[in-house]
């Protein structure tokens, strides 16, 4: 993915109240990371958040909010859209930019692991550090939501309500060093070969092991980019930001229980991945409650059973 693909820039007129507005883009199911970029729950608007262990809330502070859409319509389940929105004023946000005109799939049960279920299903979206003013400490929270408000929200390190646990927290260095080129790669491949023969001169050998450590992962941090295509390997190294409570979508629906939710950066852009226990129910391979079929499961003829969700054979 080229870094910074950001399509357009279409400043809405109108401003959006978050809380009672409908999806702009054909989905299912909205995505929410929304952002607190200076840290400080004195500036920034106000957000409204519950779920069916936390009370209907007004959560304070966030300047910014990604929302990603996916569409069910597809086998697997797509990332339809993104569109970014700025605090204006109170509890009203407005239209930013429309991001990415691409499309790009979920990962169907390669996210994090769930107990007596198949793995998550894994949401990807991302947004240029530019446009939210490249904050090196911000303050998340992630919401999940389907096309009539009803949500699921992880607000803390461990899905507690916030005070009952440390808030969802993204530090960076103030200042990070641009990608390596390959170029810059293999020049640093040379010096770190050369490395230990000096080092081990003057230190022991675990010492210098460590350091050479250290300045492998930093060339690797540096390099790194992830791709918007559903799976995890990019992710590899990316600790949680926090993990949510199980069964706590307010009208119990999988496909808005958030699971745990992660984030990095390169030098262009902030990346966003949240696992939810299960989008994808067609196709998937697992009988779900209240599915009347599924690919690669015999057909049982009902009001329910579609050509999406039916072996084709």
């Amino acid at each position: 993915m080229a870094n910074g693909r950001v399509v357009g820039a279409t400043v809405a007129a109108m401003l959006l109240a978050v809380a009672s507005r409908a999806p702009a883009m054909p989905a299912d199911f909205v995505y929410k990371v929304v952002m607190d970029t200076d840290n400080n729950p004195a500036t920034g608007c106000s957000f409204v958040v519950q779920d069916a262990n936390i009370p209907s809330q007004s959560m304070n502070g966030f300047e910014h909010a990604l929302e990603i859409f996916v569409a069910t319509a597809f086998t697997p389940p797509k990332v339809v859209g993104m569109q970014l929105l700025h605090c204006v004023s109170g509890s009203t946000f407005a239209l930013t930019a429309t991001l990415d005109a691409n499309t790009w799939p979920i990962g169907v049960n390669n996210g994090v692991a769930v107990p007596s279920a198949p793995n998550a299903d894994v949401v990807e979206g991302y947004v240029s550090r530019a446009a939210v003013g490249d904050p090196s400490t911000m303050r998340i929270i992630i919401i999940a939501e389907t096309a009539a408000d009803a949500t699921d929200v992880l607000l803390t390190s461990t899905g507690a309500a916030p005070g009952d646990a440390p808030p969802l927290l993204l530090s960076f260095p103030a200042a990070s060093a641009p990608a390596m080129s390959a170029v810059g790669l293999g020049i640093l491949a040379v010096m770190l070969a050369g490395l230990p023969g000096v080092y081990l001169r003057r230190r022991c050998r675990t010492e210098a092991t460590a350091v050479l450590a250290s300045i492998a992962v930093a060339a690797t941090a540096w390099a790194a980019t992830i791709v918007m295509d559903g799976q995890v390997a990019d992710w590899t190294g990316v600790p949680r930001l926090g993990t949510d409570m199980l069964g706590d979508s307010s009208i119990s629906h999988d496909a808005e229980d958030i699971v745990t939710a992660f984030a990095t950066r390169d030098p262009s852009n902030l990346y966003f991945r949240i696992d939810i226990k299960n989008i994808a129910f067609c196709g998937d391979g697992v009988m779900d409650p209240g599915e009347a079929c599924e690919l690669g499961i015999p057909c049982n003829p009902s009001p329910g059973c579609t050509a999406c969700q039916c072996d084709p054979a």
